[in-house]
């Protein structure tokens, strides 16, 4: 995964929540399938379980763009959980910007020359085909 918020994410979590999905793997299409994601690479989504896990009434819940956003920086350490506060701006707003950004992103900051990939730390966070393909606490 070359995201960079993947790897912003690995770098600055608080404890580590987060799962993995490419959006264009099998396990990232049944997800975004099950939960009417549109099929935008440029789309940051985050699916969680509304209880814990292992509870047979969790429901997972989708948050798409600024609100997945804000979602995972409030998981973070400080200062960037500072960040997710930022929900008290209408979400039309929080979302042109996203949508801004989105669409400048590789103008601003290019095009990765390789991806980095997972070291053995952090390897089983990251949903592959042939891994499990249950839902972690939160996947982006």
């Amino acid at each position: 995964m070359c995201s960079a918020l993947v790897q912003f994410v690995l770098a600055h979590e608080a404890e580590a929540l987060f799962r993995f999905v490419a959006l264009q793997s099998a396990e990232g299409i049944r997800l975004a399938t099950r939960h009417g994601v549109p099929n935008d690479l440029s789309t940051a989504a985050v699916v969680y379980r509304k209880s814990g896990p292992g509870d047979a009434n969790a429901t997972e819940r989708i948050l798409l763009r600024s609100d997945a956003i804000l979602y995972v920086f409030r998981r973070l350490r400080q200062p960037c959980r500072s960040l997710g506060t930022l929900t008290w701006v209408p979400r039309t707003i929080r979302d042109a910007v996203y949508r801004f950004v989105a669409r400048n992103r590789l103008r601003w900051f290019g095009q990765p020359d390789s991806c980095v990939l997972p070291d053995a730390s952090t390897r089983a966070r990251f949903v592959t085909d042939d891994s499990d393909s249950a839902v972690a606490r939160s996947t982006a």
